[in-house]
């Protein structure tokens, strides 16, 4: 018998020395991208293995870069091993995960910390499939026991931001978020995500004043912060873009975001300055020529701000905001030229008040199911009409309050609300409001249908001017759906008006 034993040594010693021989070989193979020498050698790895009945686990590592599928195999085969089995499991585990095979990974992970708890680097990776297969209670519990052992490690509470975000608590999203930036405060994209959830829970002035601070460390930081405190109308916001404006790069943004600030304060001369700075930075957007424009004509300069419309609509092509306040600017503009441009603008039907009656044409459109605007010019007056399917979207005109003005007079929204987005169109304020969910969409479309009975009372008298029809697909993103109205309801309801007028 003990010579027996003797002879099983010596046979195992000398697998034992195989198995390490060909697994060191098939590690320099690797190296060198020799794949199939890899293979061959791992073969002898496994013989040697399968004669000892162990080092299941050395050649497990090696195959998982090769071949997992293998892999995941001779690691089963491993954690059969008493010596091996802890390792083997805690491997086991990060490869099926890495496979996507979640549930043996949670399996083989929860058999690896039974064996030895401490093993903080299972208990993440357990932590991370947990998530991954949507078990969040038991993934948040891994997080709880691993951030008492580790409170500072970086990764932990990257993972705990991971698990709040899928969980339904604002305040845990707060708590990991804020707990993630005390270790790495300079983490730019937590902050952000922090900034988001505040918003979330209805704490802006928190992520503001978050951003704030960071700013101060770090002035790349100061264009968001003065674009977010321009959207929240915060009285620091000038402040912060004078800063950004001063930096040696300072954005283009930023010069067009203080603009905008000094419009609103009605400082116009301040505002062209801004305005043409961000123009001459190659800030090309449509809302840097409406408001160039806008602040020009207010200032009395109605040439030059059809200048800017026009270099803008070469730019953006047919962009309802600019085409708006070419209409608007017309009026203090000489007609010939203004004219030769909009008919260049505009395509479809055109012709004059004084052949076809407005209720005609209306019926018109309504039968052919148009979607476009219908653009009514006269001496005493200018307005729009905003069709979809046939059906009016909305009408206005210069000789009636603007929905915003209405919106601001009933009491529904300040003006402080409207100024931001007057420049944007009577098309587009309707969605911006009932997107920023400044007013319910019941109220608007009450609005919008008190706006249009008032402006059709006017038009209905239109006996001269002209007329003209742009076909424009747009305006069924740009108007809410379901804001169509009742074309012949309006028309019934202004004539009615219009009635009750001449008889008082």
């Amino acid at each position: 018998m003990l010579n027996r034993l003797l002879r099983f040594e010596r046979r195992s010693r000398g697998q034992s020395q195989v198995l390490e021989v060909a697994c060191e070989r098939a590690r320099t193979q690797l190296e060198a991208g020799d794949l199939a020498g890899v293979r061959t050698s791992l073969q002898e790895a496994l013989v040697a293995a399968e004669a000892q009945g162990s080092g299941w686990l050395v050649i497990g590592r090696i195959q998982a870069q090769v071949d997992p599928e293998l892999a995941l195999f001779t690691l089963r085969r491993a954690t059969e091993v008493p010596a091996e089995a802890t390792e083997a499991f805690g491997a086991l585990g990060r490869l099926a995960l890495s496979v996507g095979r979640l549930p043996e990974a949670i399996t083989a992970l929860s058999a690896a910390l039974w064996s030895q708890p401490s093993d903080h680097p299972s208990r993440q990776v357990l932590a991370t499939a947990l998530l991954r297969s949507g078990r969040l209670a038991e993934a948040q519990e891994e997080v709880r026991l691993l951030q008492a052992r580790r409170p500072d490690d970086v990764e932990v509470w990257r993972l705990r931001v991971e698990v709040a975000s899928r969980l339904p608590s604002l305040d845990e999203r707060i708590a990991a978020l804020t707990g993630a930036l005390t270790v790495v405060p300079d983490d730019f994209g937590l902050l952000r995500h922090l900034v988001d959830v505040l918003d979330l829970a209805s704490r802006p002035r928190e992520g503001t004043e978050r951003l704030a601070s960071a700013a101060r460390r770090h002035p790349a930081l100061l264009l968001e912060l003065g674009r977010r405190q321009s959207m929240l109308s915060d009285p620091g916001a000038r402040a912060t873009l004078e800063a950004a404006v001063a930096l040696p790069d300072s954005p283009a943004e930023a010069f067009y975001l203080l603009g905008r600030l000094e419009q609103i304060a009605l400082q116009h001369r301040e505002a062209v300055g801004n305005f043409r700075r961000a123009l001459n930075q190659g800030l090309r957007i449509a809302e840097v020529y409406c408001g160039l424009a806008w602040s020009l004509y207010e200032l009395g300069e109605a040439p030059g701000a059809l200048n800017i419309v026009l270099q803008g609509l070469m730019v953006h092509r047919g962009e309802p905001r600019l085409t708006s306040l070419l209409t608007r600017i017309q009026g203090a503009t000489p007609a010939g030229p203004v004219t030769s441009i909009t008919t260049e603008q505009v395509s479809g039907l055109a012709g004059g008040l004084d052949t076809v009656a407005l209720a005609d044409l209306l019926e018109f459109f309504r039968m052919n199911r148009r979607t476009g605007t219908l653009r009514l010019t006269a001496h005493h007056g200018v307005a729009e009409i905003h069709m979809i399917e046939g059906e009016l979207a909305s009408v206005s005109s210069s000789n009636v309050p603007r929905l915003g003005e209405a919106l601001i007079a009933q009491g529904l929204l300040t003006r402080s609300q409207v100024d931001p987005l007057v420049l944007e169109g009577e098309e587009l304020l309707g969605r911006r409001l009932v997107d920023d969910r400044l007013i319910s969409t019941e109220a608007l479309r009450q609005a919008l249908y008190d706006q249009a009975t008032t402006a059709m009372t006017d038009l209905i008298g239109w006996k001269e001017g002209q007329f003209v029809f742009r076909t424009d697909e747009s305006l069924r993103q740009r108007i809410p759906p379901g804001f169509e109205l009742n074309t012949t309801q309006v028309l019934l309801d202004a004539m009615r008006w219009l009635d009750e007028r001449s008889v008082s």
